[in-house]
């Protein structure tokens, strides 16, 4: 996310995928976040389909380790995508649901990040004035 960050998009897409395939190929519990983070700046670079190759490894290990919040985590950017490729409702609704139990963990790392998506999926259903209120709230989080 670095290299993202500091605006070397192309160096930034390279190294996520290393990483991804890295952390599926170790196969290590704590792996997990690893994949997060490169699938998070796969999802940046708009590589929809590496994102979504590397979302379904990461949901099927935190399946099989119950370990729920990378769960959450991960369908709620399964959710992000379906809301990218037009299915607005169905991935509002999934992203609301992955949002309220990984806030409900105490798991909040990602999700400001997601609230951000959330909130244009809302306004993307119509949903205007709840897209507003929770850009607020997170906003308000964050300066918190």
């Amino acid at each position: 996310t670095t290299l993202w960050l500091q605006g070397y998009p192309a160096q930034a897409k390279v190294r996520a995928l290393r990483a991804a395939n890295d952390a599926e190929r170790t196969n290590h519990p704590l792996s997990l976040s690893n994949a997060l983070a490169a699938i998070t700046v796969l999802l940046w670079t708009g590589e929809l389909h590496a994102a979504e190759q590397h979302l379904d490894w990461l949901v099927s290990r935190a399946q099989t380790q119950y370990f729920r919040p990378y769960l959450d985590l991960g369908r709620a950017f399964e959710a992000e995508l379906t809301i990218r490729r037009g299915d607005i409702a169905a991935g509002v609704e999934t992203l609301g649901h992955c949002l309220e139990n990984l806030h409900a963990a105490g798991f909040g790392r990602f999700t400001a990040r997601l609230n951000i998506f959330y909130a244009r999926g809302l306004a993307a259903s119509g949903r205007f004035t709840e897209g507003l209120a929770l850009i607020d709230q997170t906003m308000q989080s964050i300066e918190a």
